[in-house]
């Protein structure tokens, strides 16, 4: 087609076998109509990602807009759409709006001329609304490795998302059942990328009947060719070696949970050169987030996924010790020290005890809702079960930002999102950008006064009941999966009684404590009522549920940390065995 570069083929090493048969390359197409900076664009793309993609580069946004359209009529994969915003006589970000519904499932980015900022409040209002996804400058002559590796990093994503990833640990799962669900979404948010092996396919079938698998699903795959039947999350984590016990006979810190503020105050610990413990018995909240915007330091933002793995790739490199797929269930005192019991069995001795639990999903109480757990209805909506809803009817429980979010991110593969709200707006309770990115999503729709009565289906969800919460009608519409985001409860039903909490079971901590440690001691603002034990991030009762502030929080813990090892306090009497 005239005004399409497709150098991809032609500028390949005769030396070196493509990656991806020429056919089953994913598509990277980008638009730019001025003649040097096109160029300098394609060779950038080419000479680094053309061996495992098949580069396209249009001259305008027409030329682009024909060629994405028979690239999806031939059913390639489109990996990105790239423009350069000053595109005449249609812009960048306007291009990029108009391709959402045409390839919802690729990425979106804008390129600028470097040093301009002039059209930062336009894409600011397309990233709003979600129509672009990423924003970079055009890359320079040469090699610009800076613009090479926002690339990279984007495809890597989507790689990852679409199934793409090739890893060399394999899962053989079928599509339904809780135990499958759980595994590949813990997995996913401690920063492994699986390749799944759905296990009705030919080749699943064959693999199972050579291994003599059948009825022991899900089975894990490891790299060196060990073969976990029923894997669990904690069965791999161990096998990799995470879950040795710790070299010292006397830790500094055991931080219980692995979020933001938990891999924080490890981090931090361990970089001051304090043995650390870090015990998570799954994933929290925050890698279920399918993009974070307002993190400092990522202005094309990250996913909560992408930034936990990196949390936990820079605790284990600072000897940060790991207990995955553990629970705590005790914090006992022997010998002036405390005893975190873990439900293996394991006894490790401490200084000081983090509590960085954070929030788990407050369920929905419907008996029929909760029997579909993991067959169709999800608490959460992990990265790893949204791409498995393509083409499928959806809803979404919710009204706060989880659930848009949510909802945003599940438009780009369900055929229809249905977002069921008890209240009469959700302009009060969600933030006003996602508000409009709802909005102009054609594929959601908004249902206020709504919630659901019942689950109904054979074996996997099939329908909702919904009641109207105004008039008492009821309605019935089909759907694949069911997200439930109706807000979180803290996890602390686990924590000894001299811990305080709230009415709400939220830790106390500092100057909210109702009694004090004593006229002698002055309260550090995380110590719980027990000295030596602290809570951070959204565990605490008075802090800010955010992921920047759970950050900080872990960052002061550790100073508050080292002011009470200096002071040699010993902590307040814990009841053994609760």
């Amino acid at each position: 087609m005239a005004g399409i570069d497709n150098q991809a083929s032609s500028r390949a090493s005769d030396f070196v076998r493509m990656a991806v048969p020429p056919r089953e390359r994913p598509i990277i197409l980008a638009a730019d109509d001025d003649e040097p900076a096109r160029r300098i664009l394609s060779a950038a793309l080419v000479r680094r990602f053309g061996t495992d993609y098949d580069v396209r580069v249009a001259a305008s946004a027409d030329a682009a807009f024909s060629e994405l359209t028979r690239m999806v009529d031939e059913t390639r994969d489109i990996a990105l759409v790239i423009a350069a915003q000053g595109m005449a006589p249609e812009i960048g970000t306007a291009f990029l709006a108009r391709t959402r519904t045409l390839v919802p499932q690729a990425r979106r980015m804008v390129l600028l001329p470097v040093g301009d900022f002039s059209a930062v409040e336009a894409i600011a209002q397309a990233s709003t609304l979600g129509e672009v996804d990423y924003q970079a400058f055009r890359p320079s002559g040469g090699v610009d490795e800076r613009f090479l590796a926002t690339v990279g990093d984007i495809l890597a994503e989507w790689a990852e998302e679409s199934g793409r990833y090739d890893s060399s640990l394999m899962i053989v799962t079928a599509e339904t059942g809780p135990e499958s669900a759980d595994l590949l979404d813990t997995l996913h948010g401690w920063g492994f990328s699986p390749r799944v092996v759905d296990a009705s396919s030919s080749d699943g079938l064959a693999w199972i009947n050579e291994h003599r698998l059948a009825g022991r699903l899900p089975v894990a795959v490891l790299p060196d060719g060990q073969i976990l039947a029923h894997a669990t999350a904690t069965q791999v984590a161990e096998a990799f070696g995470w879950n040795g016990e710790p070299m010292a006979a006397l830790l500094d810190v055991v931080v219980v949970g692995a979020g933001p503020a938990g891999l924080s105050t490890a981090v931090n610990a361990a970089s001051e050169g304090l043995a650390v413990l870090l015990v998570e018995p799954s994933t929290g909240q925050a890698s279920a987030s399918p993009m974070l915007r307002n993190y400092v330091g990522f202005p094309a933002g990250i996913s909560g996924t992408e930034l936990i793995r990196r949390g936990w790739l820079q605790a284990l490199w600072f000897g940060v010790h790991m207990q995955v797929g553990r629970r705590v269930t005790a914090i006992d005192r022997e010998a002036g020290r405390f005893v975190v019991v873990l439900d293996s069995g394991l006894r490790v001795r401490s200084k000081v005890v983090v509590v960085a639990t954070g929030l788990t999903h407050r369920p929905i109480g419907i008996a029929s809702v909760d029997a579909f757990v993991g067959r169709g209805v999800f608490y959460g909506a992990g990265a790893t079960i949204a791409s498995t809803m393509a083409g499928e009817a959806v809803a979404v429980v919710g009204g706060a930002n989880s659930a848009a979010e949510a909802a945003v991110n599940l438009a780009r593969f369900a055929r229809t999102v249905t977002v069921l709200v008890r209240g009469n707006s959700i302009s009060d309770s969600m933030s006003a950008y996602l508000v409009q990115q709802l909005a102009s999503l054609p594929n959601v729709e908004i249902r206020l006064n709504s919630e659901v009565v019942e689950a109904e289906g054979p074996a996997q969800l099939a329908s909702l009941l919904i009641g109207n919460r105004v008039d008492g009608t009821r309605s019935r519409i089909p759907v694949a999966g069911l997200f439930i985001l109706i807000g979180y409860a803290p996890d602390t039903q686990w924590l000894p009684s001299d811990i305080v909490r709230d009415q709400r079971g939220f830790v106390l901590t500092g100057d909210d404590l109702a009694s004090s440690f004593g006229e002698d001691r002055r309260r550090l603002p995380m110590q719980t009522s027990v000295a030596g034990v602290f809570a951070v991030g959204d565990v605490r009762a008075d802090s800010i549920k955010r992921i920047a502030s759970a950050v900080g929080e872990g960052a002061s813990a550790t100073h508050q940390i080292h002011e009470y090892l200096a002071s040699g306090a010993a902590s307040s009497r814990i009841r053994p065995g609760v």
